[in-house]
């Protein structure tokens, strides 16, 4: 999965759908933050086992709690059959988590998602336009304004209203 160290996972089968949470950072926020995530796919579940501590493994189980968890799920596919997932996550709660991925994928492919992302990247990195004989300078220079942007996330979220 995209998280490490998730303490709380649930797999919700008839949805298509994990949903969990982890709480791994490195520094700088509140005592309570949570990074909840949900998971949806766009094919049934086949196989539902889940993993706790020390990779115990939980055959056909729908959740797992502990210091590090996971879940392995499979899926029923024909040969070179591609299975989707769309991801989001909120410091929220998991329902924040579904609003984000109502509001920021929605029905979008994984093509369009990933045009609108590069579409976006390519308006921040452009803002800025710098020359300089130095190749490894001007790499230097947009690795770092890359990292100044990325996580401008506020620990907030539009609510389902929006005002």
């Amino acid at each position: 999965m995209l998280f490490s160290k998730v303490l709380w996972l649930k797999l919700l089968p008839e949805e298509q759908k994990i949903i969990g949470y982890c709480r791994n950072n490195n520094g700088g926020v509140p005592d309570n933050f949570h990074n909840y995530f949900v998971a949806e796919f766009d094919k049934d579940f086949e196989i539902t086992h889940t993993w706790k501590d020390n990779w115990e493994l939980k055959k056909n189980s729908l959740n797992s709690e502990g210091k590090h968890v996971g879940a392995i799920i499979g899926f029923k596919t024909k040969k070179g059959e591609v299975v989707n997932v769309k991801v989001a996550s909120s410091f929220i709660s998991h329902e924040q988590a579904q609003l984000n991925l109502d509001r920021e994928i929605g029905k979008d492919s994984f093509e369009d998602t990933k045009e609108k992302a590069k579409n976006a990247w390519e308006d921040e990195l452009s803002r800025i336009k710098i020359e300089d004989d130095n190749s490894d300078h001007i790499k230097t220079f947009y690795s770092c304004l890359y990292r100044v942007l990325y996580f401008q996330e506020p620990f907030m979220s539009l609510m389902q209203t929006i005002k």
